[in-house]
């Protein structure tokens, strides 16, 4: 899986969150991983989906640190990526809502909330990822998932945002 595709499912995992969020992260983590839609050319999710349907528990608990009886380097970087995502989630939502003052959060778009919170996660706590490649990660998949104004939109809110509050 290349990086784009792994930003993708992060991408979609910090989508779906809020709709599940009173479920236990090991059930919405397993259910998204169980429920990747994939076509039969679509070697990567095939292969995703595979690694999750042979195993029948990829889990122990998700606040442990050995939690995968996969040993899928994929689907551990996802999954630590999630588990580590929502206990920052407020700290990131407050990021956005001190950034965005003409706006209510929960009015926001909600393609463009999730890309921006992605986006806000691998700036501000993930050592590996620089600015200008979150960014343009995030840029590049609003331009297939959400709206024409969306990158522009997302581009100022994450400038707003890094200049408010610098790394």
């Amino acid at each position: 899986m290349n990086r784009r595709e792994i930003w993708i499912h992060k991408f979609k995992l910090v989508f779906v969150y809020p709709y599940y969020s009173d479920n236990r992260l090991e059930d919405i983590f397993y259910s998204y991983m169980n429920n990747i839609p994939y076509e039969s050319n679509d070697d990567e999710n095939l292969y995703l989906k595979g690694k999750i349907s042979n195993t029948t528990k990829i889990y122990k608990d998700i606040d442990s640190e050995s939690i995968f009886i996969d040993e899928d380097d994929n689907i551990r970087e996802l999954m630590l990526f999630f588990k580590n995502f929502v206990n920052v989630l407020k700290e990131i939502d407050e990021k956005i809502k001190g950034s965005i003052m003409e706006y209510d959060i929960d009015r926001l778009n909600k393609i463009d909330l999730a890309l921006l919170r992605l986006a806000l996660y691998e700036i501000y706590y993930d050592n590996n990822v620089d600015l200008k490649l979150a960014i343009n990660e995030v840029i590049e998949i609003s331009k297939v998932y959400s709206e024409e104004k969306s990158p522009k939109f997302i581009n100022g809110v994450i400038s707003t945002i890094t200049k408010k509050y610098p790394e």
